[in-house]
């Protein structure tokens, strides 16, 4: 569930970082890999389930590791207004 206090879209995606890949950097190499992501627009303040989505990418990633480190990117863009995101790593494991 995600609580937004105005109207905006929020955004949460999941990758894998290859050594030497940044999520903040737009031209890094090697790239980040999309492991999984997904997006809800608020039409009004409210509290809202984001789905996340499994990427062709990510569930072969995810198919053959028992255990990942991924970071999460969550962004919340108010209408009008300029967007605020977050990053925070963690471990799927299975």
């Amino acid at each position: 569930k995600f609580k937004a206090l105005e109207v905006g879209t929020a955004t949460i995606q999941w990758f894998f970082l290859p050594k030497g890949a940044h999520v903040s950097k737009k031209h890094a190499k090697p790239k980040p890999v999309l492991v999984a992501g997904g997006s809800v627009a608020f039409a009004a303040a409210g509290t809202k389930t984001l789905t996340i989505r499994l990427t062709a990418k990510g569930r072969s990633l995810l198919k053959r590791a028992r255990r990942e480190k991924l970071t999460a990117k969550g962004t919340f863009a108010p209408n009008g207004g300029h967007a605020v995101s977050t990053t925070k790593m963690l471990t799927l494991t299975r």
